[in-house]
């Protein structure tokens, strides 16, 4: 029996959290449709060649699914199975069920093989299955003394391990996994049930022995129906209602409609309600599933449209044989490619990129043993806004040109301003301006983490291959550190300045056209090399113009626009789940060139400020030009630069782990949506970084005015704190979300202080020449280290290892961070 919750008000708080996470949708989705943005579409593509099931005759009603062993290697298992061996049912044949477990596993990189590795308790086929870290779930069933309660984890080994049976029997049902959690939908509970249960059964699978969840969802009573997950929702495709004739024997209705619910109503309390529906071409049951979530699609294979229903079966002319694409951005299912052999009753396999379907029932009674495959993948032909892109890349390096030949290097050391004297307004506006640039440039690289499931769901990776990523990244953008800030140094800040924002922003355009791993390779490595120039020439522009009282507050200013840019880089998960991760990168990338024309028209270097508003005590002055000053003894010779090196290292191994996993350690800790996690991971993270780089900038101008070391006591304070306070988030209970959350914000409140100081703390100690060039050599030791800890993460938990156990270790770095800012000599320039 069914028990439905009773439905209670939401707290106001969720109520609050709803109505942000609904108005950051609706911005994401008027961007896409202000800017027109079109999507790319799915293609099928012939897959790989894989040999028929052992058994020649072939079976339906298998469960299947691609599991992973030790070591990593994965296996496709299928289990179980029903057919026909000795004559059709028409002709007196009866039906046998099966026990086998069946593992196909890869023989070399051409070629794969079957082998039956085990056996199940009992013999069962048209059971709901799914995979989990342990192996193929299988639950419930039918075979020849009826309808089954019983589940079972199938190892990748053969061995196999009972779990909580189910609340009732069950056999017909559809079935799905997400995350962790396995979803039964509907199904029959024995052979004369006249309707089938409108239920939806909940199974965690990290915690199996907790049992099954029940819950109420009126559209779910039907039997043979498919499901998929896409973005939030789970879609359930076509099936059969049951009812009673005169005789009360079950009869078939094959049904033509796709319905949703959203994930998130089925952890509230009160009933669930469909939000939304499409139409299906004809009746469909028994596709292929579970439908494979792809490119913003859901594919699935074959099926019974119903009309040979009530007809003599061996008079069949065979399953529909279409592949299908149901897509709810569009509310409509297009038919992609047909299979060699129309198939019902089979699993859907997703193995790699290739899409399996192994065995079936090809008409009533007949099975076949062969395997079918495709591969799905994204084809990417020029749209509207990609015609926009590239005409607006040409005005935009036209203009970066043109305005290059005013940008002038440094000839010599800045004359500090007056005590009492202020910068001009061309020094502010280039800190608002860049402000805008940082935000892109954080934003875009951040898409890459808040976007992180789509990607590993259309392009296949493990997740190691998806912490390389961003370690390319990082690591190209460590080695080409200190030659963009050379480059800065000897050619001018505003034009590396320029050309860095087209390039990355192109970069980003590009990487929404990738189709392979490693064409998302190349392009995060393209990314990394365009980046690298930016942030060691805009700091040292800002502070050629800020040689005072105001530097850390207008370096803090415009690190302020890093954070921007990470908050609204959860923006990238809501536009992922509406429209697409491929859209959200056009998008972002066309703002950034267009952003780039507007930069090479307003901002200024401070010579050329000099030359074009009136002379007054606060105009950027240089001393006569003196011979530049050698690396070693400018730079490399200063112990306090040394030290500096340490602070960037440790501090980069927390700030790279939570900008790069935070938002999957929170969907996998505290089960939370792509757009959610994405916004969570980003958004308080940013503002605590953002309140602390402004205030602290403040606090450090006046701290440093009174005592050298201000700057440098201030962070290292924050760093001191901040250090043990992530450490004890391991310690926190399970669903305390809003604690963990609120003591990750520490670190953000560290990194945002030492981003506003770090500049004028490394000025003040060597010869303000060489700034960039001594900033590109700390995001050298920076991001090198902040991509070894990206990859080890990814590493770690394909290991098991939660993604928490790193996230504490990384608060030693904090504290190292702490007590070599408080080593720093107080030896000071001039200008401090």
């Amino acid at each position: 029996m069914l028990h439905a919750r009773v439905s209670a008000t939401p707290y106001p708080s969720r109520l609050v959290a709803r109505s942000v996470l609904a108005s950051l949708r609706r911005i994401a989705v008027a961007l896409v449709l202000f800017c027109g943005a079109a999507r790319g579409q799915v293609q099928l593509l012939p897959g790989p060649s894989i040999p028929p099931l052992p058994d020649p005759i072939g079976r339906a009603g298998m469960a299947a699914s691609v599991v992973v062993g030790k070591g990593s290697a994965s296996a496709l298992l299928a289990v179980g199975g029903a057919n026909f061996p000795r004559g059709m049912p028409w002709a007196g044949g009866e039906k046998a069920f099966y026990r086998d477990v069946f593992a196909l596993e890869r023989a070399s990189d051409e070629s794969c093989l079957w082998r039956r590795v085990g056996e199940l308790p009992e013999a069962k086929a048209y059971a709901a299955f799914g995979a989990s870290v342990d192996g193929l779930v299988v639950a419930g069933g039918v075979n020849a003394t009826g309808h089954l309660r019983s589940v079972h984890v199938v190892a990748p080994s053969g061995a196999v391990r009972e779990l909580s049976a189910l609340p009732t029997p069950l056999a017909y049902a559809a079935s799905v996994v997400d995350g962790r959690k396995l979803y039964v939908i509907g199904g029959q509970t024995s052979p004369m049930a006249t309707r089938a249960e409108p239920q939806l059964l909940v199974l965690d699978l990290a915690q199996p022995d907790a049992g099954w969840r029940q819950r109420l969802w009126p559209e779910a009573d039907r039997i043979l129906a498919n499901a998929g997950i896409l973005d939030g929702k789970i879609w359930l495709i076509g099936g059969c209602s049951l009812h009673a004739d005169d005789k009360g024997a079950p009869v078939r209705t094959y049904l033509r409609d796709a319905v949703a619910l959203r994930l998130s109503e089925i952890d509230q309390q009160g009933a669930i309600e469909t939000c939304a529906t499409i139409a299906l071409p004809h009746p469909l049951a028994a596709s292929a599933a579970p439908a494979m979530p792809r490119e913003g699609v859901l594919v699935f294979a074959g099926g019974d449209d119903g009309s040979h229903y009530g007809k003599p079966p061996q008079d069949h002319p065979g399953q529909r044989a279409e592949w299908y694409a149901l897509d709810p951005r569009s509310r409509s299912v297009q038919p992609l490619g047909l299979l060699a052999q129309g198939a019902v009753t089979a699993p859907l396999v997703a193995w790699d990129d290739a899409a399996i379907v192994v065995s079936g029932e090809i008409k009533p009674g007949v099975r076949t043993a062969s395997v079918q495959s495709a591969r799905v993948r994204f084809a990417a032909s020029p749209q509207a806004m990609d015609w926009c892109m590239g005409v607006a890349s040409l005005l935009a390096l036209a203009a970066c040109w043109r305005s290059s030949r005013r940008s002038r290097a440094p000839s010599g050391p800045l004359q500090p301003l007056a005590a009492n004297d202020s910068p001009s307004r061309s020094a502010w506006v280039a800190v608002g301006l860049l402000f805008v640039v940082a935000m892109l440039n954080y934003l875009d690289r951040q898409l890459l983490a808040t976007t992180a499931a789509p990607i590993l769901r259309d392009i296949t990776q493990t997740n190691a291959q998806f912490g390389l990523l961003t370690a390319v990244f990082l690591f190209v953008y460590a080695a080409l550190g200190p030659l963009g800030g050379v480059l800065a140094d000897r050619m001018g800040r505003r034009r590396v300045i320029l050309v860095s924002l087209v390039v990355w922003s192109a970069v980003t355009w590009l990487t929404g056209k990738a189709q392979t791993y490693p064409q998302l390779v190349v392009a995060r490595a393209l990314m990394g090399v365009s980046e690298a120039c930016y942030i060691p020439a805009a700091l040292a522009l800002i502070t050629d113009h800020h040689r005072g009282r105001t530097r850390s507050l207008a370096t803090g200013l415009h690190m302020s626009g890093v954070y921007a840019g990470q908050a609204l880089a959860g923006i990238g998960g809501f536009a992922a789940e509406a429209f697409g991760w491929r859209t959200a990168y056009s998008l972002f990338g066309m703002v950034g060139v267009v952003y780039a024309i507007v930069l090479a028209a307003f901002l200024r270097d401070p010579a050329e400020a000099a030359t074009a508003g009136p002379a007054n005590a606060s105009v950027p002055m240089r001393v006569p030009s003196a011979q530049a000053p050698s690396l070693v003894r400018g730079l490399l010779g200063r112990p306090s630069f040394w030290l500096l090196l340490v602070v960037m290292g440790g501090a980069s191994i927390s700030n790279w782990f939570l900008l790069s996993w935070l938002p999957r350690l929170l969907q996998q800790r505290f089960d939370l949506s792509l757009g959610a996690a994405g916004t969570l991971a980003t958004l308080p993270l940013s503002l605590a970084k953002y309140a602390a780089v402004v205030v602290g900038a403040i606090v450090a101008d006046r701290w440093a005015q009174r005592d050298p070391r201000g700057r440098s006591k201030l962070a290292a304070i924050t760093f001191v704190v901040a250090g043990p306070v992530i450490a004890a988030t391991s310690l926190l209970p399970e669903g305390a979300i809003v604690w963990f959350v609120g003591m990750v914000a520490c670190q953000g409140i560290a990194q945002g202080v030492l981003d506003a100081t770090l500049m004028p703390i490394l000025r003040s100690r060597i010869d303000e020449r060489l700034a960039a060039t001594g900033y590109g050599c700390l995001n050298l030791v920076g991001a090198g280290i902040g991509g070894l800890t990206v990859l080890y993460g990814g590493a770690l938990q394909d290991a098991g290892i939660p993604l928490s156990v790193p996230l504490a270790a990384s608060g030693a770095g904090l504290l190292l961070c702490g007590v070599a800012l408080a080593l720093l000599p107080a030896t000071v320039s001039r200008d401090e």
